[in-house]
């Protein structure tokens, strides 16, 4: 159908001033036709009005009408066609990609119920042209911006026991099984010997191995490579130590989130609780020391008694079984009372395995979930995968 003969002929009036008259004027007067009962037409009505609020359109030169005495209908109606696809297409446009090089004498008043439209284009050589007219248009939903999609990521840490031989092949195939279920972005283990650290690298091919030594026992730290951006590693030697510990540190990025991992197992037993402390002291150094553009997660294996960190921690290090709520049902990683594989009579339960975290000052990240994992036997044997439960940790990123 040809659009000039679909449209009412009464649809639009076009006034124009002389220039005797622009030079009384300071600025353009906007006529309301629908004001001024003299030029109101006795069929018009508001069969162009449209509920709700939309996106300004904008007015580019090209859609200003010619100059002259007398707007022709044809150039009236290409200049109506082109306004329409400007609002239109305009309103899918974020603020900053759309034109703002027009006239600044250029004015678009679109009133709440867009009852009428008003374009006041102003030039200084030529006439005020003031253009009315009732608008048929269909406007697009209002184009507010969509609330950002937060991103998630997951970390795990687990001590698997590589030392104890009892079961050892078995349990291994069970901690494949649950970090495969887990699906965790980063995984710190603590206890794994050659041939374990072996059997999981070729069981889980999505994870970068990144391991703190080669021989006895060592810690590793596991990415997915779908997720994790690997930047670069290293190995900090505990110097006091008696059983070859250190700490793993890695340089890493999730989506935007620039990470510092740090992955370790200190000193065991009672006795040794000087150099635990001490070792400890060297990892909350490390994360006080890290940028504050990265977000720093140490944890691991500590072996950690309550008095040795809070020694040592300091108030920016944030310990996140307590951010997530310090239920009691994730707080003993280390329980006899509920774990069989070692049969020790005074049943005891320790908080040995930890994860902190030091914020970083750009990316706003809310670790939302904290769990216990590992706490099912093994598919058709007597044990458990470990003698410690791993934690569980998710963070959202907002």
């Amino acid at each position: 159908m040809d659009m000039e003969d679909s449209r009412p002929e009464d649809q639009s009036v076009i006034l124009l001033e002389s220039d005797e008259e622009q030079e009384e004027q300071e600025e353009p007067e906007v006529i309301d036709l629908a004001d001024d009962e003299d030029e109101e037409d006795d069929d018009s009505s508001n069969e162009g009005e449209v509920s709700g609020k939309t996106c300004p359109a904008e007015v580019t030169e090209e859609m200003v009408p010619p100059e002259g005495a007398i707007v022709e209908r044809q150039h009236y109606l290409r200049f109506l066609r082109k306004w329409s696809q400007s609002s239109t297409s305009h309103c899918g446009r974020p603020l900053n990609e759309r034109n703002h090089n027009q006239p600044k004498s250029t004015e678009v008043d679109l009133s709440e119920s867009l009852d009428e439209v008003k374009l006041a284009a102003n030039d200084t050589d030529d006439p005020d042209i003031l253009v009315t007219f009732e608008s048929h248009v269909k406007t697009s939903p209002p184009c507010n911006l969509p609330p950002k999609v937060p991103t998630f990521f997951s970390l795990i840490t687990w001590n698997i026991d590589g030392l104890e031989e009892e079961n050892l092949a078995n349990r291994i195939k069970g901690v494949v099984e649950v970090l495969k279920k887990e699906e965790p972005d980063v995984v710190y283990l603590q206890e794994v010997i050659p041939p374990t650290f072996v059997y999981l690298e070729k069981h889980l091919p999505q994870y970068k191995f990144l391991a703190g030594n080669d021989r006895n026992y060592f810690t590793a730290t596991l990415l997915k490579v779908s997720r994790v951006s690997y930047d670069h590693h290293v190995v900090l030697p505990f110097h006091n130590t008696v059983m070859s510990r250190n700490l793993l540190c890695i340089q890493a990025q999730i989506d935007t989130v620039k990470l510092s991992l740090l992955n370790t197992h200190l000193e065991s037993m009672r006795e040794y609780s000087a150099k635990r402390k001490e070792q400890m002291k060297i990892c909350f150094d490390k994360m006080k020391s890290s940028p504050s553009s990265v977000t720093t997660i140490f944890g691991g294996d500590l072996n950690a008694r309550d008095y040795e960190v809070d020694a040592t921690k300091g108030p920016i290090i944030l310990d996140l079984w307590e951010v997530c709520g310090g239920r009691p049902a994730s707080c003993w990683t280390w329980n006899m009372a509920e774990n069989t594989n070692k049969q020790i009579p005074s049943k005891p339960k320790c908080r040995f395995d930890r994860l902190y975290i030091k914020k970083s000052s750009l990316a706003h990240i809310i670790p939302d979930e904290f769990r216990l994992i590992g706490k099912e036997k093994v598919p058709g044997m007597p044990c458990f995968p470990s003698d410690h439960w791993g934690i569980f940790v998710r963070f959202k990123v907002l």
